[in-house]
């Protein structure tokens, strides 16, 4: 029905968005500034913290955008590892991680 088309329309645009970041992340793989990386880092544990919030909320309410069976329980879940993922990499690791192993020995 009319949910299924609107679901649809912002998943492509969702997905459109993540594409273009995954562009843009492709590309930073040359820049050796490791403040530049971990704010990349630091923004996608933001996307996803919010998108999984906002998956949790849908599922809740349970008003027919977000199934709420297996699959839907699994996307959830897929959500929240990605950001427990980012996560740890934005308040756990140290700004070495981020300068990459090609500027740290090339010092």
């Amino acid at each position: 029905g009319r949910e299924f088309g609107v679901a649809r329309a912002i998943l492509r645009l969702y997905c459109s968005l993540i594409a273009a970041q995954g562009i843009m992340i492709w590309k930073a793989r040359a820049i050796n500034d490791g403040e530049i990386k971990r704010a990349f880092v630091q923004a996608y544990f933001i996307c996803f913290l919010f998108s999984t919030l906002s998956l949790i909320h849908e599922h809740a309410s349970n008003e027919g955008v977000v199934s709420g069976r297996f699959f839907g329980i699994v996307k959830i879940i897929a959500m929240m590892l990605l950001t427990a993922e980012y996560g740890w990499f934005t308040f756990f690791q140290p700004p070495v991680v981020f300068t990459g192993l090609m500027s740290h020995h090339s010092r």
